[in-house]
């Protein structure tokens, strides 16, 4: 920890590593748990009453997965954060308001039986880019630089111009997305699901 962090009452930091640069802080009655790293850089920030977790345990030889908060970053209040998978949120960029999620893993369910197909993706939130309260970002989603995405958005896929991004009229996408599971990748052993795909 560095000169001028702090750590705030009804805080759990339950994760093997927390890394946290001058200025850095993170507030109150925060849940952090799981098996994925923590790092905040200089300035960063951590609101209050935020959910961080992530069940998944890296694979012999593979690095854990880890929440980066770039220099200034924040995350605000009463959010939600899957670390299945790493998540970077940028220089300056926000995650704003309340109840946003952030997931780095999903399911794509077979339409008859059982089957289902887990899709991991690592998420990346551009520099100086402001995140709408109530929006959800999918796994494997990258929003670049200078971005603002307004409330209650659904961000499934990447948002790479510079600009405004809104919620477009719910609409049916056509095909069966089981079937479509392949386009994914092939399938990666992993101890919590046996059909695991991971969205590059």
């Amino acid at each position: 920890m560095g000169p001028g962090t702090r750590v705030a009452a009804l805080t759990v930091l339950s994760c093997p590593r927390v890394c946290m640069r001058r200025g850095a802080w993170i507030g109150a009655a925060n849940i952090v748990r799981g098996p994925f790293s923590l790092f905040l850089a200089e300035g960063a920030s951590l609101g209050n009453r935020n959910i961080v977790s992530g069940a998944r345990r890296p694979r012999p030889g593979e690095a854990a997965a880890c929440l980066w908060i770039e220099r200034g970053g924040r995350i605000t209040s009463s959010h939600a954060i899957d670390v299945t998978r790493s998540i970077r949120i940028g220089v300056h960029a926000i995650v704003a308001g309340k109840g946003s999620q952030i997931w780095t893993h999903g399911y794509i369910h077979a339409r008859v039986g059982p089957d289902r197909a887990r899709i991991d993706g690592r998420v990346s939130i551009g520099d100086n880019t402001y995140i709408g309260a109530m929006s959800c970002i999918s796994p494997g989603v990258s929003i670049g630089a200078g971005i603002t995405v307004g409330g209650h958005a659904s961000v499934a896929r990447d948002l790479l111009e510079p600009g405004v991004y809104v919620s477009a009229p719910l609409r049916h996408i056509e095909g069966d997305p089981y079937a479509r599971r392949d386009r994914h990748g092939p399938p990666v052993p992993d101890s919590l699901d046996g059909d695991v795909r991971v969205r590059r």
